[in-house]
């Protein structure tokens, strides 16, 4: 997700400059969230998985808000962040955040 915002910045720089910088800030946004969070395995850091999972996802609502926050009227701009929102969202939905649970019932 990082490196495809990063791309698009530069895809952007040329066209509208507003987009690139939206572009990197919501790229170094999901790198900041991800450098921050202590994942199983890994030294402990200032955000534990499960609230990574609910900052992403508020992290996803604040791309596809993006071109209205910044009055971006180019369809091709818009159409690149709200499908990216969906990526993201789409992904964090997926990804299991919470240990599995040992309680069963039969």
């Amino acid at each position: 997700m990082v490196a495809s915002f990063a791309l698009a910045g530069a895809w952007f720089w040329r066209q509208n400059r507003t987009a690139a910088r939206a572009c990197w800030i919501s790229g170094g946004s999901i790198l900041a969230l991800t450098l921050l969070t202590s994942y199983p395995g890994r030294p402990k850091r200032l955000l534990d998985v499960g609230l990574h999972g609910k900052v992403e996802v508020a992290v996803a609502a604040l791309v596809a808000t993006m071109p209205e926050l910044l009055e971006l009227r180019e369809h091709q701009v818009r159409h690149y962040f709200r499908t990216q929102a969906a990526i993201l969202t789409l992904i964090s939905n997926l990804t299991a955040f919470a240990p599995p649970s040992r309680n069963y019932r039969l």
